[in-house]
């Protein structure tokens, strides 16, 4: 305890405030990891993190702009500006649950304002006791600053008039409007791109037909005739289909099948690699589940997957194909991947990392899905250079 004593004296006061600091920051950041846990397991960190710097307007203190205030404030968003210029009636206190008997005759938006406070202290919020309508049509400035305008209850006119104020300002804007126990919601942004980063269906592409270096020594290194009986059935398809291939490109001109006639052959040359039961006259072959796998699989050889047409109508939109100081970053990314595809892959996406189940040993799939992790993570890297580059 004395040496830890005698050792933070040595150390400057200027260094002890800023390692305080850097604790105190640590600190904080773990707090809301714990507080937010079950949201960020849903949008993740950068999207928790755009959450907690966002500036929202509620327009309309009603049970709907109370309600969904309500699941932004409890989600941890930056601060809130509610704006309503009615006073609370016997009416609110049956339909919102943020007013009381005690609310009656008060600012609407001053009591729904003070009562969200409650539900997450690091939120900062203010009222103002206008009607929406009277701000757009006197301070239309008002909505600058805002990243999101939450518009309830508002006439088609003025829909329109908020719309157009926010396109100027940047802001995006969701309209409610409720019937009872019907109701409706728009959005309207200028652009809106979503990353799904956990797809439902992600695009397989395992790279059998140009394998990269590492990928190919790797096969290469499989000494199939050497190999007892139980490991040659768990040599994982991933690796036949690159050996078979190349045995096969030696008997037809270097080249991989072409047509269905071919195709059907090489379907019929991987079957007959398989080894033959010992001490069956009539040789019968062992089957193994990672023949049958490379079978279903050969298409990857001479139809492995392209672009999707979705991405390639990315590529060509003029947003990607023309970069600004003013581009959002969805953008510089994909301009990125695009020039990728164009001189890095021969035509494909970054791999992904993923590998599907296959039969194999456990041994010989980690050995796979390390190397194909650290070609994903290799080609991860190319596209962020580029796009810094870009920037």
């Amino acid at each position: 305890h004395l040496q830890r004593e005698r050792e933070r004296e040595r150390v400057p006061a200027r260094d002890q405030i800023i390692m305080g600091d850097a604790s105190a920051v640590a600190r904080e950041s773990q707090d809301k990891d714990k507080r937010y846990d079950r949201q960020i397991r849903i949008w993740g960190k950068d999207g928790q993190r755009k959450l907690e710097t966002a500036n929202v307007c509620l327009l309309g203190a009603g049970p709907t702009g109370s309600e969904a205030m309500k699941n932004l404030v409890l989600g941890g968003v930056s601060s809130y500006t509610i704006v309503d210029g009615t006073k609370v009636t016997e009416r609110d206190l049956g339909n919102n649950f943020l007013m009381d008997k005690s609310s009656l005759g008060q600012s609407k938006a001053e009591c729904c304002s003070r009562l969200l406070q409650d539900f997450n202290e690091s939120v900062s919020g203010r009222f103002v006791a206008e009607t929406p309508e009277q701000l757009m049509d006197a301070k239309p400035d008002f909505f600058d600053g805002f990243d999101l305008v939450l518009a309830t209850q508002l006439t088609s006119a003025y829909q329109h008039k908020l719309c157009d104020i926010c396109r100027k300002s940047g802001a995006r804007v969701v309209f409610g409007r409720s019937y009872g126990l019907f109701g409706l919601v728009r959005i309207s942004a200028s652009e809106h791109t979503v990353v799904e980063s956990k797809p439902d269906n992600v695009l397989l592409h395992l790279r059998v037909k140009d394998p990269w270096p590492e990928l190919a020594e790797y096969a290469s290194n499989f000494d199939l005739e050497s190999l007892d009986d139980m490991t040659y059935k768990h040599v994982p398809y991933v690796v036949l289909l690159i050996k078979l291939a190349e045995a096969w490109k030696l008997g037809h001109g270097g080249n991989l099948p072409q047509g269905r006639a071919e195709q059907r052959d090489f379907k019929a040359f991987v079957r007959s690699q398989q080894r033959r039961r010992r001490g069956e006259p009539e040789g019968v072959a062992d089957e193994g589940e990672n023949f049958r796998e490379a079978v279903e699989n050969a298409h990857y050889l001479w139809s492995p997957p392209g672009v999707p047409s979705e991405i390639s109508r990315y590529f060509a939109d003029p947003a990607c194909e023309e970069i600004t100081s003013a581009s959002s970053h969805f953008w510089v990314c994909m301009a990125a991947v695009k020039d990728f595809v164009a001189e890095r892959s021969g035509g494909a996406l970054p791999l992904p990392g993923s590998i599907p189940d296959m039969t194999a040993t456990t041994d010989l799939y980690l050995d796979l899905k390390r190397l194909y992790d650290s070609k994903a993570e290799e080609d991860c890297d190319w596209v962020f250079d580029r796009a810094i580059q870009i920037l």
